[in-house]
């Protein structure tokens, strides 16, 4: 596969490194800047490797990403990353993470022994220790934000460039602290609910004991996360919803879907749909002594669930300090070079090693931008390669059933909320869902603890991911079934 020549993070050779897109890009632009990802990119890397020191047997070392990558201007983190942490929990099924990861079987990649049982009971402690460490976490995110709000408002207030730069070095910060605890919350996420669902296959088959699974990960609003407009700033909701806000520029802008992301501002001004929509709660009668094991295991993959969106929600909001701050001119920058460059080259290139690289990074960005990368990428000796996994069974139009239901309605790209609207997308994000409650929803990526997926069980919404509706297909009538996963078009009703 022919890759661009731009690298910001390489990844590292490692044989059974699997590189996707898959949940971050469900949300995420097709091409994401070097500003950008110099924040979210290192802090996934500090989260991911903060977790492999605590209980695992691979120890990272050195200065260059092993876990998350970065080709050609789109994000990529190591999906067996998180497969070989959980692999260390002996009462988890690490290969049945794919499930949860991708909504299907992982590629074939050659792993490891498992852990002995004397060495992972050894690792239990830590493992739990990493899990009780993130109230911690969550206390210095938040301070670190709190800090970068100030400084944005002190520098706003005083108009001086230097605090400016102080304030978005603060930013910046905050940012990287938010998303590796994102990365630790994740891991929790998916450890809670691979182990949920070994304790559901005791009793069930596999399709019944997901389904259970998928009804176990509705997550209530517990009233303890944070609003876009309780911090010390106030922020657009499309503003905050969009992983660009560090980016003073419409190079990147350009590239992402804009109609879905915008439409995230009716939050602020629908009215609250008649009937309220309550989502089945998950009845299981174990009843052996597993049933207060399987209780405790659903709370912590709701807690973690929880946490997990309050963290990207604290990187947002430092993403979006990193922009005002670059408004105001911090490191003497302007908006679209600021955009070409990561962090470290903002702090120390002079203006002429700026404007010869931020030249480069243009024409790579148009270069980039007309390449077509798969979906997954795995990497082997000889190169990039794409990760072979075998095709969802059944009809030509069957993915994963993620929310269960069914609807009938019309294909539609963006909706003003009216009635009988599937809403289809590579990436349908989960607060234009919010926004607009189409009767369905179908998106190329997504799994069973996505954002969109959480937000459709929630509400009662059909959704079905895996598929990719073509062009011809918008404004057809269709009909989607969320418990089997097919969607059928037009003549095939």
């Amino acid at each position: 596969m022919s890759l661009p020549t731009f690298s910001l993070d390489t990844p590292s050779t490692v044989a059974d490194a699997v590189h996707s897109g898959y949940n971050f890009r469900e949300v995420c632009p097709e091409l994401l800047s070097p500003l950008a990802w110099s924040i979210i990119g290192a802090g996934m890397e500090q989260g991911f490797r903060a977790a492999a020191r605590k209980f695992a047997r691979e120890q990272p070392s050195g200065p260059r990403p092993r876990f998350v990558s970065y080709f050609g201007f789109r994000p990529y983190f190591n999906m067996t990353t998180t497969e070989r942490l959980i692999d260390e929990l002996r009462v988890i099924d690490p290969a049945g993470i794919w499930d949860l990861l991708l909504g299907g079987p992982g590629p074939e990649i050659a792993r490891r022994p498992k852990a002995s049982k004397t060495r992972a009971a050894l690792r239990l402690p830590r493992t739990l220790r990493l899990v009780f460490d993130n109230a911690d976490a969550f206390g210095t995110a938040h301070t670190a934000l709190a800090k970068a709000e100030a400084g944005v408002l002190a520098a706003v207030e005083t108009g001086s460039s230097w605090q400016a730069g102080t304030a978005c070095d603060a930013a910046i910060e905050a940012g990287r602290e938010a998303w590796a605890l994102h990365i630790r919350t994740t891991t929790v996420a998916y450890a809670a609910a691979a182990l949920t669902r070994r304790l559901l296959r005791i009793q069930y088959n596999d399709a019944t004991a997901l389904e259970l699974l998928r009804a176990s990960a509705h997550r209530k609003d517990d009233g303890q996360g944070a609003s876009s407009r309780a911090g010390a700033l106030t922020i657009d909701l499309d503003r905050l919803n969009n992983y660009e806000v560090a980016d003073a520029s419409e190079l990147f802008g350009r590239f992402s879907n804009a109609g879905l992301s915008a439409a995230a501002s009716l939050l602020g001004n629908r009215e609250k749909a008649s009937g309220e929509i309550v989502a089945d709660e998950a009845s299981v009668p174990l009843g052996t002594a597993l049933g207060p094991v399987y209780e405790q295991a659903v709370k912590m993959l709701g807690l973690a669930l929880g946490e997990r969106e309050r963290s990207k929600e604290i990187g947002l909001r430092a993403l979006h300090c990193t922009r005002v701050l670059l408004d105001m001119g911090a490191f003497s920058a302007k908006p679209d070079e600021a955009a070409l460059l990561g962090v470290t080259e903002l702090r120390e290139l002079g203006p002429t090693a700026r404007r010869r690289l931020t030249d480069q990074r243009r024409e790579e960005l148009e270069e980039a931008a007309a390449t077509e990368y798969p979906v997954d990428l795995q990497q082997r000796r000889r190169g990039l390669a794409e990760a072979v996994r075998p095709a969802p069974s059944g009809l030509a139009g069957a993915g994963n059933a993620l929310a269960p239901g069914w609807a009938e309605g019309t294909l539609v790209r963006e909706s003003d909320g009216e009635e009988g609207r599937i809403v289809v997308g590579d990436r349908v994000d989960g607060n234009y869902v919010l926004a607009v409650l189409p009767d369905g929803v179908v998106s190329r990526y997504g799994s069973v603890l996505s954002h969109v997926a959480i937000v459709c069980r929630e509400l009662g919404i059909p959704f079905v991911a895996g598929l990719s509706i073509p062009d011809d297909q918008i404004g057809q009538s269709a009909v989607v079934d969320g418990w089997n996963g097919t969607v059928s078009v037009g003549d095939a009703i």
